[in-house]
């Protein structure tokens, strides 16, 4: 989708229960914040590189890898290039996966092998064996944690932004993306308009047949939606019965034919549908409540 809305990570800290004179210094409310905004600013820079199209993100890969092996090249056998060649493979994993990563230090490691066996003072072969052997364990070891680690930092991502039942954006993350595309059209002077969409007789089949077949109800009504609208908007669930539909670059006349297609399609569950066009000096909370209330005049004819 074109908007992606800001992603914060948080970090809450336990207190410790241990008092007295053994007890731990715990952190200042300044070096709390400290730390939070180093945090902060570490996952957006991983975010970014997350981001890298794929050959970039080789480019970077193969470049840090080069890096680490000439800087062991470069400083000789008397000093240990362990930490050079944690921060390739810890970055090979982030961007590339574990099994691509696991490749490329392969090749990281023989290349250095063989230069460690091509130096003046080159240390006998087992031992170069030997100490390639330790950093293969140690790297892939490395590797494994950083490749868990970002495929739980996506699940937890996925789990927080997307609602499970119509695959669609949850509540926080589709406001969020109201915002970024209201400050888009405030900066661009493009045109940006919403569909509020609300199921009309959602409560009733709940009541007489279950939420199993309200949820039904939902999946459908949802896979319509997506259906017609086009990859640049975002759909999502405000809560309960009521949907948004974000698009951006559209006025109120091609947002209007987008509510007609999606009340033309045959499959739809009954539904009412309001639209609003964002105006200069409105903000995305005053864009919502005129797509509100347009739904509410449409419901009521």
């Amino acid at each position: 989708m074109l908007l992606r809305p800001v992603i914060a990570a948080q970090y809450v800290r336990g207190v410790n229960s241990v008092e007295g004179p053994w007890a731990p210094v715990r952190d200042t409310p300044q070096h709390d914040n400290t730390l939070t905004r180093i945090e902060d600013r570490m996952m957006a820079g991983l975010q970014r590189l997350q981001r890298v199209p794929t050959p970039a993100r080789a480019s970077i890969v193969i470049s840090v890898a080069l890096l680490a092996v000439l800087i062991d090249w470069v400083t000789g056998a008397d000093t240990s290039a362990m930490l050079e060649y944690a921060i390739a493979a810890s970055v090979a994993a982030w961007l590339c996966g574990i099994y691509r990563a696991t490749a490329i230090v392969t090749v990281m490691l023989a290349l250095a092998a063989v230069l460690a066996l091509g130096a003046e003072e080159h240390l006998p072969i087992w031992q170069v064996g030997v100490n390639t052997a330790i950093r293969a364990a140690t790297l892939l070891l490395i590797m494994v944690v950083v490749a868990s680690l970002r495929r739980h930092i996506d699940r937890a991502e996925f789990v927080a932004h997307v609602d499970p039942l119509t695959g669609g954006w949850s509540r926080g993350a589709l406001l969020d993306g109201l915002e970024l595309a209201v400050h888009q059209a405030h900066r661009t002077g493009a045109p940006l308009s919403v569909l509020y969409l609300d199921l009309d007789r959602l409560k009733v089949v709940n009541d007489t047949l279950g939420h199993a077949a309200g949820d039904d109800v939902i999946r459908r009504f949802a896979m319509v939606v997506m259906r017609h609208a086009r990859r640049s908007d975002v759909f999502g669930r405000v809560g309960g019965d009521e949907f948004l539909v974000v698009c951006p670059s559209t006025d109120v006349p091609a947002a209007r034919r987008l509510a007609e297609r999606i009340l033309a399609d045959p499959e739809l569950p009954d539904v009412s549908i309001g639209v609003a066009q964002w105006m200069p000096g409105r903000t995305a909370a005053q864009l919502l409540a005129d797509a509100d209330a347009a739904m509410y005049r449409a419901k009521a004819r």
